[in-house]
């Protein structure tokens, strides 16, 4: 089982990974490897090495999330690959968890997520971010057993089942999203199941999140993403119509994300905007999806 930390951010989110890994670790009785794909990431190897006490090895790559995650599929050798993000702390059951969802899942399946969940101090602009159809991917482990895709920042794969559909695609123009929707994809198109494991929690700092431009950018970045995947995936793009009425939809809740940032604008006629079209975007999309995911 190795677990392959993509390094992109400050060492101080690192080191709560490390601490929390390392307790992982000792609860888990099998070997434990690991596998950090970055680039000039020289000190956060020399500070896992010392914090896990066990195997640790450096892929070099540019520092982008389809590159890093291809890389790390190339060098894994052994069946089963966990992906974890720099910016999260794990349960100590994780790797416990992971190893007995892999035991007991049918010979078809390809991938295991698990869910992330939220932890710090969480900003307004976080608050509504938090309802947005960006984040509820992220814990979607939590209510589905089977899925076409979710975040690798908390996900096993089988490395030959992921290297027989061509592994993670590096012609991906965005540094960083997409390439878990497009993996999940071509999986599923090759007949493999991918399903998920609610107990295997990894806690994501919000740290990150809680910054407006910040997500804004991270907005931005998710519809570049999207317009990749729109050119690879034409079949499931939606009809005029479709698009029109997201449109719509998206108008109604980014009303009530602005009203929530200016207080003097907070007034009950625009939350009841957000919540509108929250509301019509779980109607549209999946009725089974809690609406507090959005």
């Amino acid at each position: 089982l190795h677990d392959a930390l993509p390094i992109y951010r400050v060492l101080s989110l690192l080191e709560k990974l490390a601490e929390s890994l390392s307790t992982a670790v000792d609860c888990y009785e099998g070997p434990v490897e690991v596998l950090v794909a970055g680039e000039e990431v020289d000190s956060a190897v020399s500070m896992l090495d010392e914090v896990l006490g066990c195997p640790v090895s450096h892929i070099e790559t540019d520092g982008t999330a389809p590159l890093g995650r291809h890389r790390l599929i190339e060098a894994a050798e052994t069946e089963w690959l966990l992906f974890l993000d720099d910016d999260c702390r794990v349960d100590e059951s994780l790797l416990v968890a992971y190893n007995d969802a892999i035991q007991s899942v049918a010979e078809d399946v390809a991938a295991i997520y698990g869910p992330l969940i939220f932890e710090g101090r969480r900003s307004t602009a976080f608050e509504a971010y938090r309802f947005t159809p960006f984040v509820h991917p992220l814990q979607i482990a939590k209510w589905k057993n089977n899925v076409e895709w979710a975040p690798t920042a908390n996900a096993a794969f089988s490395v030959p089942d992921v290297q027989a559909v061509g592994n993670f695609d590096v012609e991906n123009p965005v540094a960083v999203s997409g390439e878990d929707v497009d993996v999940g994809l071509r999986l599923n198109a090759a007949g493999h199941n991918l399903v998920t494991a609610p107990e295997a929690e990894v806690y994501h700092s919000t740290e990150s999140w809680n910054d407006l431009v910040g997500n804004i950018q991270r907005v931005y970045t998710y519809g570049l993403s999207e317009a990749w995947l729109v050119q690879r995936y034409p079949e499931r793009t939606e009809s005029l119509l479709c698009s029109v009425a997201d449109g719509i939809i998206g108008g109604l809740v980014m009303i009530g994300i602005l009203s929530s940032m200016v207080t003097l604008l907070t007034i009950p006629l625009l939350c009841l905007a957000w919540v509108l079209g929250l509301l019509l975007r779980k109607i549209k999309t999946d009725p089974t999806t809690p609406l507090v995911a959005y």
